[in-house]
């Protein structure tokens, strides 16, 4: 399991390339400090699993350049063409709802699964 973390958050992506977890929160000053954020999504792609998930349920915040990297990696999924990417999400965040569904816009295929508030 290769893993990130900063203050506040941590990313994980699982020994088999098909999941990536975000836990706390995602507050990054510049777009250079998502880099590594980046590089573990590019590395979900490029071990060539027909499918990727991406969990926040436990991410309570993500800013805008946050979502830009997430919104990167959707467009090179797109691009790859065969990938189904799944995001699952927690409704308890109410950010999470309107932000996630903004990503299947790029890409209408990404599908998102919400688990209820709690």
């Amino acid at each position: 399991m290769t893993t990130i973390e900063g203050e506040g958050y941590k990313v994980r992506l699982e020994d088999s390339g098909a999941r990536v977890i975000f836990e706390g929160a995602l507050r990054l000053g510049s777009a250079s400090a998502y880099r590594p954020i980046a590089n573990l999504l590019g590395e979900a792609l490029e071990r060539g699993e027909s499918q990727v998930t991406l969990d926040f349920g436990k991410l309570v915040a993500l800013n805008s350049r946050g979502f830009g990297t997430l919104a990167r990696f959707v467009l090179d999924g797109k691009k790859r063409g065969d990938l189904q990417i799944i995001l699952l999400g927690n409704s308890a965040h109410h950010w999470q709802p309107r932000s996630l569904s903004t990503l299947q816009k790029l890409w209408p295929t990404v599908e998102l699964q919400l688990i209820e508030a709690t």
